[in-house]
């Protein structure tokens, strides 16, 4: 008999060796991988907007932009980023309209019209008496070009809202397009001069403004038509990293933000990268963000993922953790459609490391004093303060009064089929504790208790009035352990067990 434990255990034990050792190798194989050290050494650049925490910042982009366009900028380029942004501008909806089929195919082929700016490109243009309305970015252009021998001449306002995060004011576009309205009726233009209007509405995703003369562009298709092609020309090897600069800022998620770290636009070459980096191991990517973010990827990836082992689970988000930037941008690559979910999954409080205190009794008596607990932790003081309560409780009645099913689904899906099982009485020839598996894919071979239990004295559960001993799993992710807070509270047991959240 003793020979046959022996065999079991060294059977299981080279299984489990075996299983980590093909992470090991997965992580090694796509860690050390040429595109994804290239991806790696291209977020690892420090950018101006990362160094004074501008990254998604709307004034500093704005300010960009202005750089960017205005004719006399250190770039040199004159006024072919601005002509590049016209052309954009006439692809987008409303722009045949805007600019009239004769000018509008001017615009698209890059040539045939003269452009200057009648005024300087100003930021934060205060259009009201309180100075309560700002224009992001505002221009007056002059378009002159010759039609069948006639010179065709235009003023062209240009209204630029910048939204990264913040949404739309009320009736802010609207208030915005009304003031074009009566800046070109006000004598600011030439007399008689006919004159055009542009209002462009700038975000991440295509907001849709409330003032219908508003055309929504997006910072994607702004890096595509306008920063792509401008990066491309020549000009002084600063301004170039400027630009170059700004376009990796575009595409990094950010680590500044609350509430959202999603790129705002990625290169054609980052796009490139990003995907060959995810095809080396598409599994490993959707295992990791398990590992990382619990069964809420699911919304994500579109499937069920296996549930993974304690100690496989430690190890991805051990990597997640240390390449972070990279691995954010290459799953947002990936699920482009599913920004919104992935802006939520990544925020900060989804990385749960929440600490709490449990009480019990009308004296709420702490149960592990002055301690700050993880949620491994608090569980097993919950388990506890039950049976402080109630110290005749058996372990049948313990396992019914807290049912794995309902409550623990790694546990469930995987292995055990209860959450507390007796003290084993039963070491290997090593000195570990062994258990039986009773539910899941292992049934019925040997484990060793410490790989998913706690087995220290302090936080062993007491039996019988304390004539038996048993022990508690201790995995606990964030949505099975807010089941038990639920439980807790369903069941009434929130009548003499108090669970306190702490910093």
């Amino acid at each position: 008999m003793i020979v046959i434990l022996f065999y079991l255990y060294l059977h299981n034990l080279y299984n489990q060796l075996s299983y980590m050792q093909d992470q090991g190798l997965r992580l090694l194989k796509l860690l050390n991988s040429r595109q994804f050290g290239q991806l790696k050494s291209f977020y690892n650049q420090t950018t101006l907007f990362n160094v004074i925490g501008a990254e998604r910042s709307e004034n500093r982009h704005s300010a960009f932009l202005r750089w960017l366009l205005s004719p006399d900028s250190s770039h040199g380029l004159g006024y072919e980023p601005l002509r590049l942004f016209l052309r954009l501008v006439a692809t987008l909806k409303w722009g045949p309209q805007t600019f009239g089929p004769d000018l509008y195919r001017k615009i698209l082929a890059g040539g045939g019209y003269d452009i200057e700016l009648i005024e300087p490109i100003e930021l934060e243009k205060k259009i009201d008496k309180e100075n309560k309305d700002c224009i992001d970015i505002w221009m007056v252009l002059c378009f002159t070009y010759e039609l069948e021998g006639e010179e065709k001449k235009y003023a062209c306002p240009v209204v630029i809202e910048n939204k990264i995060y913040s949404n739309e004011g009320r009736d802010q576009t609207r208030r915005y397009y009304d003031a074009m309205n009566s800046y070109m009726t006000s004598g600011n233009i030439e007399k008689g001069l006919q004159y055009k209007r542009i209002c462009i509405f700038l975000s991440p995703d295509g907001k849709v403004p409330s003032c219908i003369q508003f055309t929504s562009m997006t910072y994607q298709q702004l890096l595509d038509y306008v920063l792509d092609p401008v990066s491309m020309m020549q000009m002084p090897d600063a301004e170039h990293s400027f630009v170059e600069s700004y376009i990796r800022n575009l595409g990094r998620p950010s680590d500044t933000a609350n509430h959202d770290f999603s790129p705002l636009a990625v290169s054609e070459q980052e796009r490139e990268l990003l995907s060959q980096v995810y095809m080396l191991d598409p599994d490993l990517f959707d295992e990791m963000l398990l590992a990382q973010y619990g069964q809420g990827v699911e919304k994500v990836i579109g499937k069920i993922i296996p549930s993974l082992d304690f100690a496989t689970q430690q190890l991805f988000q051990e990597v997640w953790d240390a390449n972070e930037d990279v691995l954010k941008a290459v799953v947002y690559q990936q699920y482009i459609g599913k920004k919104a979910i992935l802006a939520n999954l990544f925020k900060e409080n989804n990385r749960d490391n929440t600490m709490y205190r449990v009480y019990y009794g009308k004296d709420r008596t702490e149960v592990f004093p002055n301690k700050r607990l993880s949620k491994a932790m608090a569980a097993c003081a919950i388990f506890k303060a039950y049976l402080y309560i109630r110290p005749q409780t058996t372990l049948k009645q313990l396992c019914e009064a807290f049912p794995c099913e309902s409550i623990n689904s790694y546990y469930w899906d995987n292995y055990y089929s209860d959450l507390f099982y007796l003290l084993p009485d039963e070491y290997n020839e090593y000195g570990e504790p062994c258990l039986k598996f009773t539910a899941g894919k292992h049934k019925g071979e040997e484990s060793l208790a410490e790989w998913d239990f706690i087995l220290s004295d302090e936080r062993l559960l007491l039996l019988k009035n304390g004539t038996e001993k048993a022990i508690c799993v201790k995995l606990w992710r964030k949505g099975d352990f807010d089941r038990l807070l639920e439980h807790v509270e369903k069941q009434g047991f929130s009548k003499f067990i108090f669970i306190d959240e702490c910093l």
